[in-house]
């Protein structure tokens, strides 16, 4: 599509991507961070339910963050790899780092904090990807049809958590 100058198929692929991605994996996400504890004793035992906050921690961040993946892609399809590469291993750098700290001090919630910085790294990344998106031509964003996605999904596990977990 970039390659043929129809800008607009491509806006409207990407906004339909993002808005796909964002229906399939938010509400998923933030449900099952909502009932991590009775997923982890339904599939283990009791011995594993301080797993729970590192999962939590790593939906929800993940959920924030998921539009970010079809920018990315959406940039390497226009043969902006490089910008990829880039953003990518700026994101990786803070894991890393703070992996090696907080693991030896934190266990497993260092771990899943690591993880998640590279999606909170990836606010520097997702603006990286986003400036460049819309430079190229290829960014198109229907905020009223996300912001539907995420009050109800929102909503709805925080009614979850805060009726289970009281």
């Amino acid at each position: 599509m970039y390659g043929r100058g129809e800008y607009d198929a491509m806006r409207y692929t990407v906004s339909k991507g993002i808005e796909i991605m964002t229906a399939m994996y938010v509400l998923v996400a933030l449900l099952v961070a909502s009932l991590s504890q009775y997923i982890l004793l339904f599939l283990s035992n009791r011995e594993y339910l301080p797993a729970s906050y590192p999962l939590m921690i790593v939906l929800v961040i993940g959920s924030i963050f998921v539009s970010s993946n079809v920018l990315a892609v959406a940039l390497q399809s226009v043969r902006k790899t490089k910008i990829f590469i880039i953003s990518s291993s700026a994101a990786l750098i803070p894991n890393f780092l703070l992996s090696f700290l907080l693991i030896p001090r934190m266990h497993l919630i260092g771990d899943a904090t690591g993880f998640s910085s590279i999606n909170i790294a990836s606010i520097t990344s997702s603006f990286i990807l986003l400036y460049y998106a819309k430079k190229y031509s290829i960014f198109k964003y229907a905020r009223l049809k996300i912001a539907k996605i995420y009050i109800p999904a929102d909503t709805s596990c925080s009614y979850v958590h805060g009726n289970i977990h009281c």
